[in-house]
């Protein structure tokens, strides 16, 4: 397992939510794709989430 990966599960041990809850908490619409993250997150930088998870 890598860094990465140990700390989010580490996160989800200690019981924090997901992402979407926390766009939740600010009014954001939850995202469905990864283009929904382009109005928050630079375009390259979401590019890079996208080829981690594909």
């Amino acid at each position: 397992m890598d860094l990465v990966s140990l700390n989010l599960q580490r996160g989800r041990d200690h019981g924090l939510p997901p992402y979407n809850e926390y766009r939740a908490l600010c009014n954001k619409t939850r995202a469905k794709h990864f283009n929904d993250l382009k109005e928050d997150i630079p375009e390259h930088i979401v590019e890079r989430i996208k080829n981690v998870y594909e």
